[in-house]
């Protein structure tokens, strides 16, 4: 969405750059992809948007302000979690080198921010180090941090990927139906809390953070792209609150099966303010 609206035009432009943690060396830079538009008059700066990249992209101020300069709008960031054990679990360590992870990822954001970059935060719940209080503390670290657009995910095991071998082989995965591995559903056992609780925690978590007042105060601390960042939550506020009906705001869910199915057919629509 961020790169149409920032393209906006049949003479547009699409290139992947690949950072250092794409290659795999050992200072992460992050992958970053833009959309760029080439009508317009020659001398013009070029509508650009970067769509993903790495936390440690704030450790580079030159990059940072040549982003900005090229039109730079939005930048998606994945944050993951708020724990040290959890950013070792997903060997992300480098998410918060010289700090505790909430200090870094205020840092991002104010660098982002003070160049006009709005930041989408994604966040995922359900690794063995969170237990049922991983929620309320995220959504408030968002709230407090002003992430433009928040979002939030449960821990899914891709099948061919060591973590689904792994909780294959502690028996702790509950279904086999590819169709539920969508980030949304909750197919295994999580080592700290039950899958309803998990399921349920995810749930409130969009709810809170979507809730009129957090969407107003996140977005006055920001003003960072008031308009597209208002209209944006304002389309997850809707998704929030219909978690039972959809999986993006773009595509309805066809839910079948058993098991983790049932749990997440059986969601009660949400009724917060």
């Amino acid at each position: 969405a961020y790169a149409a609206s920032a393209a906006g035009s049949a003479g547009a432009v699409a290139s992947v750059v690949a950072g250092d943690a794409a290659l795999g060396t050992a200072d992460p830079v992050g992958l970053y992809l833009t959309a760029t538009s080439t009508t317009g008059p020659p001398d013009a700066p070029a509508a650009t948007s970067l769509l993903a990249a790495c936390v440690r992209i704030a450790d580079d101020d030159e990059l940072l302000d040549l982003a900005a300069r090229s039109g730079c709008r939005a930048l998606l960031i994945g944050f993951e979690s708020l724990a040290e054990a959890t950013l070792a679990e997903t060997r992300k360590r480098f998410n918060a080198v010289r700090e505790a992870p909430e200090t870094a990822y205020r840092r991002v954001l104010e660098a982002l921010h003070g160049r006009g970059i709005a930041v989408m935060g994604c966040f995922v719940f359900g690794f063995d180090s969170d237990g049922p209080e991983v929620f309320e503390r995220t959504a408030q670290f968002v709230h407090d941090a002003d992430v433009d657009l928040p979002r939030f995910a449960v821990l899914t095991p891709f099948p061919g990927t060591p973590l689904h071998r792994r909780l294959g082989a502690e028996g702790r995965l509950l279904t086999d139906d590819w169709s539920l591995y969508d980030g949304q559903h909750v197919v295994f056992d999580p080592a700290r809390m039950s899958p309803d609780q998990l399921l349920r925690g995810t749930e409130r978590a969009w709810l809170e953070t979507y809730r009129w007042r957090s969407i107003a105060k996140r977005l006055w601390g920001s003003r960072t792209q008031t308009a597209l960042a208002l209209a944006t939550n304002v389309g997850y506020r809707y998704y929030a609150r219909r978690l039972d009906r959809y999986y993006t705001c773009d595509w309805r869910l066809g839910i079948g099966g058993d098991g983790a199915s049932t749990a997440r057919a059986s969601r009660p629509t949400a009724t917060a303010a």
